[in-house]
């Protein structure tokens, strides 16, 4: 029964945010990620990457345009709660695709120049002693560290910034457009992850958190950048 009450009342807002915006057939953010899926194509054939991963990548984008481009019209012809909703959290799925995309266009480079000037900040900060304050409190402190549970709740933030649909549009469009404008950048600044260049830079204390974040970047990280930071954006 709630089910059948909810249903209901998210047709009524939908239909109420397309009152307010009845020209406007493609939201702002979803502009925005259909010109990165565009971009990536193009980037992809400047890039010296595989034929394989040119023809995949352009694929998989050109679908996605296609099938975006059904999903819109279908939700001009009738305003549905599920095409609705789905139109809501798309973009917020595709800011993944295009992290995977962007680990595509990871090349080898020699040397690690970028990292170098990178971590000064990060070395002023842990050789002046926040290293030993961070192992110093263990459990307390070190499985909270900026590259354990700090970077998932980064990573979380996309769902828990969802509040009112009638304000989905503004956080979108915010959040889209900032995580994506640094992924566009990334091949141009090619550098690997901290903890695999510097690994001996990081807390000795060992946690849960700490082993899943090394399980989540050993199986899902990619190697294309680290700049501009993605998490950093998306978290402000």
């Amino acid at each position: 029964m709630q089910g059948a009450i909810l249903l209901p009342a998210a047709a009524a807002e939908a239909q109420a945010i397309r009152a307010e915006a009845p020209n406007a057939r493609i939201r702002p953010c979803e502009w925005v990620v259909l010109v990165f899926l565009v971009y990536t194509i193009a980037l992809a054939l400047i890039f010296p990457l595989a034929p394989a991963v040119k023809n995949r990548l352009t694929l998989v984008n050109c679908a996605v345009v296609l099938a975006y481009g059904a999903l819109v019209h279908s939700d001009c012809r009738k305003c549905t709660p599920v095409i609705a909703v789905a139109r809501d959290w798309l973009p917020l799925s595709l800011t993944l695709l295009a992290y995977r995309e962007m680990g595509w266009f990871a090349l080898a480079h020699s040397g690690h120049s970028m990292e170098c000037r990178l971590v000064v900040a990060d070395r002023l900060f842990l050789n002046g002693g926040g290293k030993a304050v961070i192992e110093g409190l263990g459990p307390v402190f070190a499985g909270h560290s900026r590259d354990s549970l700090c970077a998932r709740l980064c990573s979380g933030a996309r769902v828990v910034g969802f509040g009112r649909r009638r304000r989905a549009d503004r956080f979108l469009i915010v959040f889209v457009l900032g995580v994506l404008l640094c992924y566009c950048q990334f091949p141009f600044w090619p550098s690997d992850p901290p903890h695999t260049v510097f690994g001996d830079d990081f807390p000795s204390y060992n946690s849960v958190i700490r082993r899943f974040n090394w399980w989540m970047l050993g199986n899902y990280g990619i190697h294309t950048s680290v700049f501009p930071s993605a998490h950093v954006a998306g978290a402000f």
